[in-house]
């Protein structure tokens, strides 16, 4: 009886533990559920699924071109690609952005929000704390 009493209670230690462990891997670093909301840098951009463009995004940023992304709490915003401003809206429950009337996917992963656009992949990261 007493055997059996120690497994019961030593697979509910077991199963708490696990509970809290699941638990304390939930916290704000690299959250995928973190506000999108602020402003973001472009630091990657690959062509159509390869690092083909990376080349040319460095060469792009050694001559001071950047791109930067502003997400506002409103579900507006505005993409500056290289000196072109662009407003845009973003639904954070669909999970999609609206660039010049397409709307594409997008993922977030704090601190960085993805989104592929005419086959290039586009990785900005958050530099702001909001």
């Amino acid at each position: 009886m007493i055997a059996k009493m120690s497994k019961i209670l030593c697979t509910l230690v077991i199963a708490v533990c696990m509970f809290i462990l699941s638990a304390c891997g939930q916290g704000s670093g690299g959250s995928k559920t973190g506000t999108v909301t602020g402003s973001y840098e472009l630091t990657a951009a690959r062509a159509d699924g390869s690092n083909e463009g990376a080349e040319q995004f460095e060469m792009m940023k050694e001559m001071g071109m950047n791109a930067t992304l502003t997400l506002n709490e409103d579900g507006k915003g505005q993409l500056n690609m290289f000196g072109t401003l662009i407003e845009i809206t973003y639904d954070t429950e669909k999970k999609t952005i609206t660039v010049y009337d397409q709307e594409m996917g997008y993922t977030f992963e704090d601190p960085t929000f993805t989104f592929t656009w005419e086959g290039t992949a586009l990785d900005f990261t958050k530099t702001d704390a909001s």
